[in-house]
């Protein structure tokens, strides 16, 4: 049985990751833990090496955050490309290039969205919606 897209077990960890990581509580925690290492360099004779142990740490969290915030923009990209395509499929007249145009080559998004000359458009002599 193949799985969905995005619903591995590696993803769902890394959704929960960020979903802990975006809450006030873990900023407090890093800024307390920051803090006590700080203050714990400062007051003791091996400073130096806790301050290194500490900044390995602290880098080594933050590249797993990036490649977290990463991934988790990407789902959430592509859910709102679904939602903005399903929106232009159900709009009579809608330019069928449009949709799913984010998975095309350079040169065809550029066609399709190269600026035309007034009254040109193919949507130019369709009446507006909104006006009465």
């Amino acid at each position: 049985m193949t799985r969905p897209r995005g619903v591995t077990p590696g993803s769902r960890a890394i959704h929960r990751l960020q979903a802990w990581s975006s809450h006030a509580g873990a900023t407090w925690l890093a800024a307390g833990v920051s803090v006590f290492v700080i203050g714990a360099a400062v007051f003791t004779r091996r400073g130096n090496s806790l301050l290194i142990w500490f900044e390995g740490a602290a880098a080594g969290v933050t590249l797993v955050m990036v490649f977290v915030l990463q991934h988790t923009q990407t789902s959430q990209q592509l859910a709102l490309q679904r939602k903005l395509d399903e929106l232009l499929r159900a709009l009579p007249g809608t330019d069928e290039r449009l949709i799913r145009v984010e998975t095309e080559p350079a040169a065809v998004i550029e066609e399709i969205v190269k600026p035309e000359g007034p009254g040109n458009h193919p949507d130019s002599q369709r009446p507006d919606p909104m006006r009465r």
